[in-house]
């Protein structure tokens, strides 16, 4: 069950009232299933071409022309999230010119996910293929559990002070430090239907091969031998793992500001002035152990799956004929504890080392702004210098073999002079006319600075590597608004147009790599991604909205409506091997990352005597989710979607409301797709209905 409480209280005391407090706290609990299905994988690769020789290929210039399900993996999610806060604030104003206030808070979030998986992946080349079918003559069958409770907390305290010296001179400071820790533990246990003693990797059987067929662009699959795939004695163990991750920040913030006439009632000429500082200080640790089967007599050892399983068995989406064999937790680990000299651990040094990083980065910034303001019209314009200098920790390989790590330190930094300016003008009869000009800087995200490496080598003999990018450089962007605001008296018009120009727009790049010696092993399949920077980048905009609290015609009723639409791109680069193919060395994208293609709101809302009924329908576009670097087939894009909810409020009394909402009425799901027309599935992810009834209560004290 799904509750939900929050409470608000304030109160003003001392001999002259003088001093006030508010303080509040929110508890949430969040139980939710669900099943999805990954047909794509993460990077687009679940679906694969094949060449006339029967080799893998991204390009479809080089194949025969079908994509291929070759990593079909199904999801059935348990969660259990938590969430509490507390905040506590402490005002003193002594007279009217003074203002002293101190704030505290404190959020807690755990999140703990069970998460049981299926995954299918053949050998070979496909026979019998046809747009929508196909077969493999081998394949291997995987289930799996992985168990990941994740906490964090957050400590924030500020203090800051106001102080009007008269004449139109007022100054305002703050200081503030927030401490965030991330916790999180992955243990991961895999079985399959042919691993490979002393190692990680699956092999492949003829009982486990599979035709399938495509059903509106997702895998279905039929195993050559159904009773097999049912059984529990024909699974062993693959592996077990276990990941911990921390993640420690530590922010701290002073700033102080300076008014000259600048109020918002002030009229004529003013000044503001001011200066900022901000020290980050995050580090993240990995530690990562796994364990297989030492050989063939410690597979026998181990065991088969019987033993460790609940006696629930739900459906899967790809394979309609087998259910998930759901992995009892408690039991595995005591099996693994049982058996424990059966097994042995891999070398795990490079997930040990190569992931770990220390960034220490301190922004300072001054800006002065000018302003003038008359009745009708109101312009600000002004420059901010902004100047970040960064020292990042990491370990290194000491050779490519990534045997053995050593400690690097680099250095960096960045300035930029950020200029500003907002022109408002009253046209009169409740009309406003406003435009503005700016220069911003969106800065990467620490991890994606650091020298890091992640390894990760799939079952299927995929290496798998995530890089970081010493020297990514800040987004740069100028934007340019224009907006008109009408107020007719019992609602608001609006239309406001907006176009950014950007540099360095950031991106994830996904792409094949070459072969790749790793720990001794070269692999011929690998793929690597990393962030960068994109050479150019633009988005433009246009958002309309209309609002209207009462009609005449019907007391009571109101709504409120907004529509944006949005064109953006950025230039990606293309790998060697796809131009290769004949595509050029960057090519345009259909979008910015997670940029849709519009947004619409609509709010219905209806009053009368103690009853309040609101409706609300959302729809977001279609959105470009990560773009790659060989291929455009392999660009992942969520599909159109569509929300509705509903919410009802009654007054039982003076204070004392009864509310009921539904979100997700019509249980819409979350799908992403690729291909040539996004006839591909790569995602899916239903999303259920979550229903809410409860009291609000607000005592007059």
């Amino acid at each position: 069950m799904t509750i939900r409480t929050d409470a608000t209280a304030a109160a003003r005391f001392g001999a002259n009232r003088d001093f006030g407090v508010v303080a509040s706290a929110e508890y949430q609990r969040l139980p939710s299933t669900a099943r999805a299905e990954l047909p794509g994988d993460s990077n687009g690769a679940g679906w694969s071409y094949f060449t006339a020789a029967g080799a893998r290929t991204p390009f479809a210039t080089l194949s025969t022309g079908y994509p291929v399900p070759v990593r079909n993996q199904d999801y059935f999610f348990e969660n259990m999230r938590t969430r509490l806060s507390g905040n506590l604030k402490l005002e003193w104003r002594p007279d009217d010119a003074t203002a002293l206030a101190l704030f505290g808070g404190y959020y807690h979030d755990t999140d703990t996910e069970t998460r049981y998986e299926m995954l299918t992946i053949p050998t070979g080349a496909p026979t019998d293929v046809t747009p929508g079918s196909g077969r493999f003559a081998r394949g291997d069958l995987q289930q799996g559990l992985t168990y990941q409770p994740v906490t964090r907390d957050t400590w924030l305290v500020d203090a800051k002070g106001h102080h009007d010296f008269g004449g139109g001179v007022v100054l305002d400071t703050t200081l503030a430090r927030s401490q965030a820790t991330y916790r999180e533990l992955r243990e991961m246990i895999k079985y399959g239907t042919n691993p490979q003693a002393g190692s990680a990797t699956a092999g492949y059987l003829p009982a486990f091969g599979y035709a399938y067929r495509i059903v509106k662009g997702r895998p279905r699959l039929t195993f050559n031998d159904g009773a097999a795939a049912n059984n529990p004695d024909s699974y062993r163990a693959l592996y077990y793992r276990s990941i911990d991750r921390d993640l420690d920040s530590t922010v701290d913030f002073a700033r102080v500001d300076l008014g000259l006439n600048a109020a918002a009632a002030d009229r004529g000429f003013g000044a503001r002035v001011g200066a900022a500082v901000t020290r980050t200080d995050l580090a993240y640790d990995q530690r990562y152990a796994e364990y297989v089967p030492a050989d063939a007599a410690g597979q026998t050892t181990i065991g088969t799956m019987r033993g460790i399983l609940y006696d629930r068995r739900p459906g899967a989406y790809m394979t309609p004929a087998v259910p998930y064999l759901l992995i009892d937790r408690q039991a595995a680990w005591q099996r693994f504890a049982a058996t424990r000299s059966a097994f042995v651990a891999t070398n795990q040094v490079a997930n040990n080392a190569a992931d770990d990083f220390r960034d220490l980065e301190t922004t300072k910034a001054a800006y002065a702004q000018a302003l003038f303001r008359t009745d009708d019209f109101d312009v600000q314009a002004g420059v901010r210098y902004d100047d970040t200098h960064l020292v990042v920790d990491t370990n290194q390989p000491t050779g490519t073999a990534a045997t053995a790590y050593r400690a690097v330190r680099r250095t960096t930094g960045y300035a930029y002079w950020l200029p500003s300016a907002l022109a408002t003008y009253q046209l009169g009869d409740g009309m406003r006319l406003r435009a503005g000009v700016s220069k911003t800087i969106g800065r990467p995200d620490y991890s994606q600075y650091a020298v890091r490496n992640t390894f990760g080598i799939g079952t299927d003999g995929t290496l798998t590597i995530a890089t970081g990018n010493p020297d990514l450089k800040p987004r740069e962007a100028w934007n340019y608004d224009l907006s008109y605001e009408w107020y007719p008296g019992a609602g608001m018009i609006s239309v406001a147009a907006f176009t950014k120009a950007i540099r360095n727009e950031i991106f994830t790049s996904s792409q094949q790599g070459p072969a790749t010696p790793f720990q001794g092993v070269t692999y011929q399949n690998v793929f690597v991604t990393t962030p960068r920077n994109a050479a150019s980048a633009r988005v433009k905009g246009l958002e309309i909205g209309y609002t209207i609290d009462r009609i005449a015609t019907v007391p009571g009723l109101g709504f409120n409506a907004n529509v944006t639409l949005l064109d953006g791109s950025y230039r990606q680069p293309v790998s060697a091997a796809g131009i290769r193919t004949g595509l050029p060395a960057t090519r345009r994208t259909s979008g910015l990352i997670q940029q849709p293609d519009y947004i619409a709101n609509l709010t219905v809302f209806y009053v009368t005597g103690p009853v309040e009924l609101r409706g609300s329908y959302n729809r977001i576009g279609r959105a470009l989710q990560s773009a790659d670097g060989d291929t455009p087939l392999r660009d992942l894009y969520q599909e159109p979607r569509q929300q509705f909810d509903v919410q009802a409020r009654l007054a039982v009394r003076d204070g004392l409301d009864l509310v009921g909402q539904v979100q997700n009425l019509t249980k819409e799901a979350f799908v992403v797709r690729q291909g040539r027309r996004r006839e591909d599935v790569n995602y899916f992810f239903p999303v259920g209905r979550t229903i809410w009834l409860g009291l609000s209560w607000t005592p007059k004290l």
